[in-house]
């Protein structure tokens, strides 16, 4: 069934609006007392997900959507438990920008054919938006695809029918697409009409993005509603997702083992900054041991001087290659030393 998104209830009176903004201009105390939850809200992307031949696998979840934080039995628990819409978040303040990141998990990396190198369990792809403090605008969206992070500056915002605006009109929002069974992220391009018409028929393909699946015939459409909807086996439809911190994965990183969260800690030696002994994957195991990786073992080689981990940890440095004109000085960074 599809489910009503609705935006009013967190958007229910304009003085939050305007505090926000004097929140955003103000000193260094008052700016990081702007809740992280309602910025992760505002700006919360749409999601364009493509659906494979195993539907469950597509759902957005949470980490311990079985009731447990134990990452091996993911893959063999999924059709077992009830499933809800989840997206994790983080945010960082520098003097010019909010950084919020956004984790889509699944529990399963699948394909219709599946070898140690394709298939793995749990998948964690992400992206990060960058929110000048000035305008309140997105001045980047930077998205990660099997280790491919691509910016896009400026990006044209999209709102989708039906879709209740805040009363400051934030019903327009960067618009993603995540790929069916691989789950790689992709901002979607085009302008308002291209999106409209896209919404239309219900397919990425007139949305012309690289690698969407062609032959997939199902999707869902996630738009933050500050609840999480249950899936109930559904194959496509709109859902509302709601927002869980990264928080409760972070203080859970020295869960580290065989039968456990995480595996394969490593000490990040980033371009600026290094933090110790922070676990590089989910300790997952089906289809090859450790083989998808949290915000924090994020990377991407053809990045310039950008090292393993910097993008989530360091994001207004890895930022500042792409657009100079940013301040590399955090407010409010707490995986930091």
């Amino acid at each position: 069934m599809q489910a009503k998104v609705d935006s009013r209830s967190f958007y229910s009176h304009p003085f939050c609006y305007a505090l926000f903004i004097v929140l955003l201009n103000f000193g260094t105390a008052a700016a990081q007392s702007v809740d992280p939850t309602f910025l992760a809200a505002r700006y919360a992307p749409l999601l364009f997900h493509d659906v494979g031949h195993v539907p469950m696998a597509d759902y957005l979840t949470p980490v311990d959507f079985d009731g447990d934080w134990i990452a091996n039995n993911n893959w063999d628990n999924l059709p077992h438990f009830p499933l809800k819409a989840v997206v994790y978040y983080d945010v960082r303040e520098t003097g010019t920008h909010f950084y919020i990141t956004y984790m889509f998990f699944h529990p399963r990396d699948y394909a219709r054919v599946c070898f140690p190198w394709i298939c793995h369990e749990n998948d964690a792809e992400g992206a990060i938006i960058a929110v000048n403090k000035s305008t309140g605008r997105e001045d980047a969206v930077q998205t990660l695809a099997h280790n491919n992070i691509k910016t896009e500056l400026y990006p044209i915002l999209k709102t989708v029918p039906g879709f209740v605006a805040d009363p400051q009109g934030r019903a327009k929002r960067v618009a993603l697409y995540i790929e069916p069974g691989g789950h790689g992220v992709k901002y979607l391009p085009g302008d308002q009409s291209r999106f409209d018409s896209a919404f239309a028929k219900f397919h990425a393909e007139a949305l012309s993005v690289r690698g969407f699946n062609a032959e997939a015939e199902k999707h869902f459409l996630f738009v933050y509603g500050n609840r999480a909807d249950f899936y109930d086996g559904a194959e496509s439809g709109v859902y509302s997702y709601d927002l869980l911190p990264l928080s409760e994965l972070w203080r859970r990183r020295h869960d580290v083992g065989k039968g456990r969260l995480f595996s394969k800690t490593f000490n990040h030696n980033g371009a600026r900054f290094a933090v110790g002994g922070i676990p590089g994957s989910f300790a997952g195991e089906k289809w090859g041991a450790g083989r998808a990786n949290p915000p924090w073992g994020w990377h991407d080689s053809g990045y310039p001087g950008i090292r393993r981990g910097d993008w989530f940890l360091d994001p207004a440095f890895a930022l500042a290659q792409k657009l100079p004109a940013v301040s590399t000085i955090y407010r409010f960074n707490p995986f930091l030393p």
